[in-house]
């Protein structure tokens, strides 16, 4: 019954853990297969243990601290008539946060949902007084809002991370 549930869901988590890094694995299409697989061959005819806590386990499972490909974050780096220029995107699909080192930067494009954190320290020291935005799933899917950074402002741009 139950722990036969529990192994399935713990062979799917394992599947899909493993092979995070690949973008058919970011496909929900893919993960209910991959389910769907899964539960048929580990199916006991004669009850019956594929239910909806099986497939929705393996359905709605995602990689914890990767961040979806369209959250991201923009910096300025100038104006042209009247419009902001921004940087290339910077992408979190890793959890590791990136450096910045600039002391112009007192607004950014924060893009997806997320925590996005915007910190005047080093990476090392990330969650020491940052600017923190968060952007809920629920609520965000890919639209981008303009930020306004107050301790950055003060003190600078050392590191910015996502955390999904």
């Amino acid at each position: 019954g139950s722990s036969r549930i529990g192994s399935i869901s713990s062979r799917c988590a394992v599947v899909l853990d493993a092979h995070a890094h690949l973008p058919i694995m970011q496909s929900l299409r893919f993960r209910a297969l991959l389910a769907l697989v899964l539960a048929v061959s580990s199916w006991n005819w004669g009850g019956g243990i594929v239910g909806p806590q099986l497939i929705s386990a393996a359905f709605f499972r995602t990689p914890t601290g990767r961040c979806p490909p369209h959250s991201k974050i923009y910096l300025p780096i100038g104006e042209s008539q009247g419009q902001t220029i921004w940087t290339p995107a910077f992408q979190f699909t890793s959890k590791a946060p990136q450096p910045i080192g600039r002391f112009d930067v007192t607004t950014a494009k924060i893009c997806g949902p997320g925590k996005f954190i915007f910190s005047p320290t080093s990476c090392g020291n990330l969650l020491y007084a940052p600017d923190v935005f968060e952007r809920s799933r629920s609520e965000v899917t890919t639209g981008c809002e303009v930020v306004q950074m107050e301790k950055v402002l003060i003190a600078g741009l050392g590191c910015i991370s996502i955390e999904c």
